[in-house]
């Protein structure tokens, strides 16, 4: 989930991942040092802003802090080089997939020039020094609108801490936190904006599912299809206008595994079809200078047309799945 009070998220529960296996091997090219090809040359912006991580990092009390960076993100933390370089290789490859799947789409978006952070940290306990709080097992990274920082940490005590079944909780909710940052980067939604959660959080269940070994985007997400199948969640279903005009169904804990769910849904089933994608497209679009939520259900209708008509076809679907 993304957060403007600060890095935090809220995904839960056990799902098909392996963060290591996903995360391993590849070095990636770091400050001032060589690989295959010419050293990554850091800009003003990319210096000030580890410099700003730096301060933020120290001043929690976390020592040794280092830096790196790969051609399209910056890393910085107490982490190893090696996980350093492996967290910046996560999002580097999940980046060009999502590049080109959406391009591939119709979409017209671009990585950015100005490296985004990614906050790499050595162990949970350097996690909740860098947040400020205690954060519990389930936590596994976070996206902050405000710092557009991505923050991660490796686990080594996984074993003691709840072992392969926070492992793939971490995974996975690293990657959604992940999508949220090439989301609000690449050119789909504006930082600045009014962006419903249930858009936000719709884009990154949509391409949550994502690992290096299946580098696909936009299948089937059986885990967000099954909440949507069992009883007792919510009150059965939100509608549309309610789903995009009310974003505290994504922060109670009564309704927000199916508000996820039905987002994953409403994203995945736009982005099926050509007409589905150009709606999607207007409704970016309109969007994207709104700095309050006055004008959703106005967007949200022109865009789409009649709510009503999409719900009942949102619900349609979800039966048939």
């Amino acid at each position: 989930m993304t957060d403007r009070r600060a890095f935090e998220i809220r995904d839960e529960d056990e799902v098909r991942c392996s963060r290591r296996g996903w995360l391993g091997g590849v070095a990636l090219l770091a400050l001032g040092a060589t690989g295959a090809g010419a050293p990554v040359q850091a800009t003003r912006a990319d210096l000030d802003l580890i410099e700003a991580i730096r301060e933020r990092a120290q001043a929690a009390g976390i020592k040794n802090v280092g830096s790196g960076l790969s051609e399209h993100y910056l890393g910085v933390g107490d982490a190893s080089p090696a996980f350093r370089a492996q967290a910046l290789k996560l999002c580097e490859e999940l980046a060009a997939t999502l590049l080109k799947h959406f391009q591939f789409k119709g979409f017209e978006l671009a990585l950015p020039r100005d490296r985004p952070g990614v906050v790499v940290l050595a162990d949970k306990g350097s996690y909740e020094k860098f947040k400020g709080a205690e954060v519990g097992e389930s936590e596994g990274g976070s996206y902050d609108l405000e710092t557009n920082c991505l923050t991660v940490f490796d686990f080594l005590d996984e074993k003691v801490r709840g072992g392969d079944k926070v492992r793939r909780l971490n995974t996975f909710t690293l990657v959604h936190e992940a999508v949220h940052q090439f989301t609000f980067n690449a050119g789909l939604l504006d930082r600045k904006g009014d962006v419903p959660l249930a858009v936000s959080e719709g884009l990154a269940t949509y391409a949550e599912l994502w690992t290096i070994k299946s580098p696909h985007v936009g299948q089937m997400n059986a885990y967000r299809l099954d909440v949507m199948k069992r009883p007792g969640q919510g009150e059965g279903w939100f509608p549309v206008a309610e789903l995009l005009s009310t974003d505290t169904l994504f922060n109670d804990r009564a309704s927000e595994q199916l508000a996820y769910a039905e987002a994953w849904l409403l994203i995945h089933e736009l982005m099926q079809t050509s007409s589905g994608r150009k709606k999607l497209q207007a409704y970016f679009q309109a969007i994207r200078s709104r700095r309050d939520m006055e004008h959703r259900d106005e967007d949200a209708e022109k865009a789409f047309g009649s709510l009503v008509k999409l719900d009942n076809a949102l619900k349609k679907r979800a039966r048939l799945l």
